[in-house]
């Protein structure tokens, strides 16, 4: 009897463990963009976790959104996979993401089951290119605007070459009032221009690389390798170009799965294949913070960037 009251006076004694503070906090009204890419497939239940990260932000603030990097649903992207297999996790907040085309999606003729889950974006036949400005306070409490373009990386479907329809969408909105009046400027696509993962750099998309580059776009951010990964500012064909070149993540860590080695590609920064989780954005005046949080709530990467 005295050994059992003394282990309970210990458990009623003991100093509670001090609660993890949230990874990413948020005051009403400021801007924060969230997301990743490779999500949903029925056979497993990781996209569940990143879809409860992706919550967790947009709930603390009206101006935050969430975006996709390609391949929302294995494995081919119908309509009755994203039903049954995106709907009931990242669907959950369809109306207030950012959507990107991946090479799953045309899986299904014409990526129709990506275009019909974001019916209010896309038309049946159109092009799955687009871009929009977001809007809040910045994390330093000014107002802050972000211009976000979103390309179709299937180049072999559309085409990514000079004189293609995309090339040319993609130049002339970066010359418009909207991009150039934006303090930065975001894109997203799935196929990445460089990565360490096992699908390596997408050298289709060097065009269009070289088009965000020559428009200012200060970040880019791709999935397909199923990865983490980061990269400092780099010109078109890889070299590094602190005042003209794009800095770019591949952030392929919504819950689909790993892929099992990395080989270090030139100029990598941070890289891993071990978790999944999402990138957060937090604009404020002239950058951002970007914090890559994993599903057990551990921030595994942050770094401040600088919009041209």
């Amino acid at each position: 009897m005295l050994r059992a009251t003394a282990v309970a006076a210990l458990l009623v004694c003991a100093p509670s463990e001090p609660a993890r503070p949230p990874p990413v906090k948020l005051a009403p009204g400021q801007l924060a963009l969230v997301g990743a890419g490779d999500i949903a497939d029925c056979k497993v239940d990781d996209d569940q976790k990143t879809a409860r990260l992706v919550e967790q932000v947009l709930g603390q603030s009206a101006a935050a959104r969430a975006f996709t990097l390609g391949d929302n649903v294995y494995p081919d992207g119908s309509l009755e996979q994203y039903a049954r297999c995106y709907e009931p996790t990242w669907g959950r907040f369809k109306a207030r993401t950012l959507p990107v085309v991946g090479n799953h999606e045309y899986g299904t003729k014409g990526a129709a089951g990506f275009r019909g889950t974001f019916a209010g974006r896309f038309t049946a036949d159109g092009p799955l290119w687009w871009s929009t400005d977001v809007e809040g306070n910045g994390s330093d409490g000014k107002p802050v605007r972000w211009h976000v373009i979103a390309l179709d990386s299937d180049c072999d479907e559309v085409g990514c070459e000079p004189g293609s329809p995309q090339h040319a969408f993609v130049t002339a909105d970066l010359r418009s009032k909207a991009a150039t009046a934006a303090d930065c400027t975001l894109a997203l696509f799935h196929h990445p221009r460089f990565s360490s993962g096992p699908h390596g750099d997408a050298t289709t998309m060097t065009a269009l690389w070289q088009a965000l580059a020559d428009g200012g776009v200060d970040l880019a951010l791709s999935g397909h390798d199923h990865i983490y990964e980061r990269f400092p500012p780099l010109s078109a064909d890889g070299k590094p170009d602190p005042a003209r070149g794009i800095p770019s993540l591949v952030v392929g860590t919504g819950g689909r799965s790993h892929y099992p080695s990395l080989v270090a590609r030139a100029h990598s920064v941070v890289r891993f294949a071990d978790t999944f989780g999402v990138l957060a954005i937090l604009p404020q005046k002239g950058g951002a913070t970007l914090r890559f949080v994993g599903t057990d709530g551990v921030v595994r990467d942050e770094h401040e960037l600088r919009c041209r």
